[in-house]
């Protein structure tokens, strides 16, 4: 598996992350988020309004190239907008985000 699913599922079993769009919105809202992850599956509808919320609120967001079901199988729920709540995990997810994309 992928180092940042990995990562994520760690995230996901520390309980530091808020899974789906509503949830999301609501952590970002409450200035608990630290990190929007957008799966590459999200409609564009979808990502538009996570991402004028993340700008509104000073959230910031990394784009990943992983689906829902990629997603689902590191975190065990299906999911396409992900906010990390923890900033330390944040800043572990956003370095391993930069690795990827550099590779």
């Amino acid at each position: 598996m992928n180092r940042f699913l990995s990562f994520l599922g760690l995230v996901r079993r520390s309980g530091k992350i808020a899974i789906g769009a509503e949830k999301s919105a609501e952590a970002m809202k409450k200035h608990e988020a630290c990190l929007l992850i957008l799966s590459g599956e999200l409609s564009g509808k979808s990502a538009e309004n996570a991402l004028f919320l993340a700008g509104r609120e000073n959230v910031e967001t990394v784009s990943v190239p992983f689906g829902f079901s990629e997603i689902g199988q590191a975190i065990g729920i299906k999911a396409g907008v992900l906010a990390v709540t923890d900033p330390n995990m944040a800043r572990k997810l956003r370095e391993i985000h930069s690795e990827m994309k550099a590779e």
